[in-house]
C-alpha cells in the first residue's frame, strides 16, 4: 500500500500503472538480470565496449530495451507537464 501511494503521489499527469508482488523478493532481481544476460543479443545491445567507455567515460549508459528513456509528458491540450 505504501508503494502504491508513493507512485500515485509522484505522477506528474494521471496515468495507469500496476504493482505486482515478487515471487521471491530475494532472488527475483537476480533471476531477471540472469535471464537478460543469457540472451546474447540483449547483452550486446546493452553493453558498453572498451572504446565507448574510454571515449565517453564511466557516466555513459547505452539505451536498450530495458532503459528508462526520457520523454516529454504533455497534458490534455498539448501543454508541457515535464518539470523544468
Amino acid at each position: 500500500m505504501r508503494i502504491l501511494l508513493s507512485v500515485l503521489n509522484a505522477r506528474v499527469i494521471p496515468s495507469s500503472f500496476s504493482i505486482g508482488l515478487a515471487f521471491d523478493g530475494s532472488l527475483d532481481a537476480w533471476r531477471g538480470a540472469s535471464s537478460f544476460a543469457s540472451d546474447s543479443s540483449c547483452l550486446s545491445a546493452a553493453s558498453v565496449t572498451r572504446a565507448e567507455y574510454e571515449e565517453r567515460g564511466a557516466d555513459f549508459l547505452r539505451e536498450h530495451q530495458c532503459s528508462n528513456r526520457p520523454y516529454e509528458l504533455t497534458r490534455e491540450g498539448g501543454e508541457s507537464a515535464t518539470p523544468e
